[in-house]
């Protein structure tokens, strides 16, 4: 089913971002970094999946 490649592709672009998962890391607590890493995640998602560009990105 094509939503667990979503929901996989997700989890391995977030663990790349050790910053957005991580408290320990120094820039976690960087609320507009975290904020641009996941508009990236969200882009990327949204180039590798165009069917669901209508549910991601959330800023409406």
């Amino acid at each position: 089913m094509w939503f667990l490649e979503i929901e996989k592709k997700i989890f391995e672009l977030v663990r790349e971002e050790q910053h957005i998962w991580d408290p320990r890391s120094a820039l976690y607590s960087e609320k507009s970094l975290c904020e641009s890493l996941f508009d990236e995640i969200a882009a990327t998602l949204q180039e590798l999946f165009p069917s669901m560009q209508s549910g991601v990105g959330g800023k409406d």
